[in-house]
């Protein structure tokens, strides 16, 4: 298997690492590319400065974004900071996410493509907590190369009392894979380690 250098990479540049360390490959979930699970980060406490608090606020109060999948994007909007704007006004608990990779990397050609990358997951507990379904996360630059790190919120910070997780996977739209594929991944959280990849 790939050496998890994009990940590592990744991780040192965030400067912290992960809650629960793994490499499953959990087959072509995408067309010409591999998705290699690296492991688990559970979530952790962050600074929140007064700007990003108001942004929150004015998210939760919308409650809904738009986004253009034919393309152009999300609006962008730029401001200058100002010494209040930067003042830290709390902190909050980020949510748990599954780091990854697309192995080879995902090509700079393809860009035009809306979200041909975009498999999903679906989240799970021995406790039942509510997962949100959103599959929001983040990627690396379309540049090619060995590996493209990525990242997959799980829909909530999974609570410590959980001892088992369950992570149901479905590959890209429109795309169903050769080879057989990881359907379900089941993570002993007590133990830190995946118990079963089936």
């Amino acid at each position: 298997m790939l050496p998890r250098d994009a990940t590592d990479a990744y991780l040192a540049s965030a400067g912290h690492g992960l809650d629960i360390v793994f490499d499953v490959d959990l087959g072509q979930l995408v067309q010409g590319h591999h998705v290699i699970a690296r492991g688990i980060d559970l979530g952790r406490e962050v600074e929140v400065q007064r700007w990003q608090q108001e942004r929150n606020e004015r998210l939760a109060a919308k409650r809904t974004l738009d986004v253009d999948v034919n393309g152009a994007g999300f609006g962008l909007s730029r401001r200058i900071l100002s010494e209040k704007d930067l003042e830290v006004v709390g902190s909050q608990l980020l949510e748990s996410e599954l780091h990854y990779e697309f192995v080879p990397g995902l090509l700079p050609e393809r860009q035009g493509e809306p979200f041909y990358w975009y498999w999903m997951l679906q989240v799970s507990d021995d406790i039942g907590t509510p997962y949100a379904d959103s599959n929001n996360g983040t990627r690396g630059p379309s540049t090619g190369g060995p590996a493209t790190h990525a990242t997959r919120d799980l829909g909530a910070r999974v609570p410590d009392e959980a001892t088992r997780l369950l992570i149901a996977i479905t590959p890209a739209s429109d795309w169903f894979p050769q080879d057989p594929w990881v359907r379900e991944l089941e993570i002993d959280l007590r133990l830190r380690t995946v118990i079963s990849a089936k």
